[in-house]
């Protein structure tokens, strides 16, 4: 199962939800849905195809993503018709972030299982209001 997770934003508010993990018999799909605002998805691009729909990305926004990336990701930055703007990464894969780009959303990418540092990550939004999204979809290997 591939994971995103929203971690900072200025602008958007995160809704708090209780999510109980059932542990023996049967599990009834339809009560899990209908009642959650849990979306699975089999791809890391297609959760992320929704993300930038949910938070209205498009045509004139910038979207900053590591330039060591799946290009399966870049097909729905596409989609919407946002630009899509690289920052590099060193030898160790620490994002070298500028500040003086604007994107509407930034990307961490949590590579082969190690955890990115967020701090210049949080730093950059802080400065630029932009959403930081965490892709952990190899975090798990």
């Amino acid at each position: 199962m591939d994971l995103f997770h929203i971690l900072y934003s200025k602008n958007y508010k995160m809704r708090k939800s209780t999510f109980h993990l059932q542990t023996k018999g049967e599990i009834d799909l339809c009560k899990l849905f209908v009642a959650s605002n849990l979306y699975l998805f089999s791809y890391a691009r297609h959760a992320f195809r929704e993300l930038l729909r949910v938070m209205a990305v498009g045509s004139g926004d910038i979207v900053y993503i590591p330039s060591f990336i799946c290009r399966d990701m870049l097909s729905p930055i596409n989609d919407c018709g946002a630009q899509v703007v690289f920052y590099e990464v060193d030898l160790k894969l620490r994002a070298k972030l500028k500040s003086s780009v604007k994107a509407k959303l930034v990307l961490a990418v949590n590579y082969f299982g190690f955890a990115q540092d967020l701090d210049p990550f949080y730093e950059y939004c802080k400065i630029n209001g932009a959403l930081l999204v965490e892709d952990n979809a190899h975090g798990l290997f």
